[in-house]
Protein backbone atom coordinates (compact mmCIF):
# COMPACT_ATOMS: atom_id res chain seq x y z
CA UNK A 1 0.00 0.00 0.00
CA UNK A 2 1.04 3.70 -0.53
CA UNK A 3 -0.08 6.88 1.26
CA UNK A 4 -1.75 9.51 -0.68
CA UNK A 5 -1.73 12.98 0.53
CA UNK A 6 -4.94 15.02 0.75
CA UNK A 7 -5.47 19.12 1.76
CA UNK A 8 -8.07 21.17 2.12
CA UNK A 9 -9.02 24.37 3.72
CA UNK A 10 -10.98 25.20 7.03
CA UNK A 11 -11.19 28.66 8.86
CA UNK A 12 -8.81 30.11 6.89
CA UNK A 13 -5.69 27.49 7.32
CA UNK A 14 -4.41 24.16 5.67
CA UNK A 15 -4.95 20.75 6.68
CA UNK A 16 -3.80 17.61 5.12
CA UNK A 17 -4.28 14.29 5.52
CA UNK A 18 -3.26 10.48 4.32
CA UNK A 19 -5.55 7.86 2.85
CA UNK A 20 -3.49 4.17 2.56
CA UNK A 21 -4.55 2.50 -0.55
CA UNK A 22 -3.14 0.68 -3.59
CA UNK A 23 -3.57 3.30 -6.39
CA UNK A 24 -4.64 6.51 -6.48
CA UNK A 25 -8.08 5.87 -7.99
CA UNK A 26 -8.61 3.58 -4.99
CA UNK A 27 -7.40 7.04 -2.89
CA UNK A 28 -10.32 8.84 -5.04
CA UNK A 29 -12.94 6.16 -4.10
CA UNK A 30 -11.84 6.00 -0.34
CA UNK A 31 -12.08 10.03 -0.54
CA UNK A 32 -15.30 9.83 -1.79
CA UNK A 33 -16.54 7.74 1.30
CA UNK A 34 -15.57 10.20 3.95
CA UNK A 35 -18.65 12.03 3.64
CA UNK A 36 -20.74 8.76 5.19
CA UNK A 37 -17.92 8.04 7.90
CA UNK A 38 -18.95 7.79 11.33
CA UNK A 39 -17.22 9.19 14.31
CA UNK A 40 -15.63 6.70 16.55
CA UNK A 41 -14.26 8.55 19.47
CA UNK A 42 -10.75 10.20 20.41
CA UNK A 43 -7.41 8.81 19.56
CA UNK A 44 -5.34 9.56 23.10
CA UNK A 45 -2.58 6.99 22.21
CA UNK A 46 -0.67 5.92 19.42
CA UNK A 47 2.08 2.91 19.41
CA UNK A 48 4.59 2.51 17.04
CA UNK A 49 5.52 -1.34 17.10
CA UNK A 50 6.90 -3.39 14.04
CA UNK A 51 4.23 -6.32 12.75
CA UNK A 52 4.69 -8.82 14.94
CA UNK A 53 3.02 -10.63 17.98
CA UNK A 54 2.98 -7.41 20.17
CA UNK A 55 1.32 -5.37 17.59
CA UNK A 56 -1.33 -8.34 17.15
CA UNK A 57 -2.17 -8.74 20.44
CA UNK A 58 -2.50 -4.36 20.95
CA UNK A 59 -4.57 -4.71 17.65
CA UNK A 60 -7.01 -7.14 19.12
CA UNK A 61 -7.25 -5.02 22.57
CA UNK A 62 -8.13 -1.95 21.02
CA UNK A 63 -4.83 -0.03 21.58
Amino acid sequence: MKSYLFSYEFQGQNWNFEIPAHSQAEAMMRLSKIAHASFDGEAVLKIAAPKGPVSSILARIGL
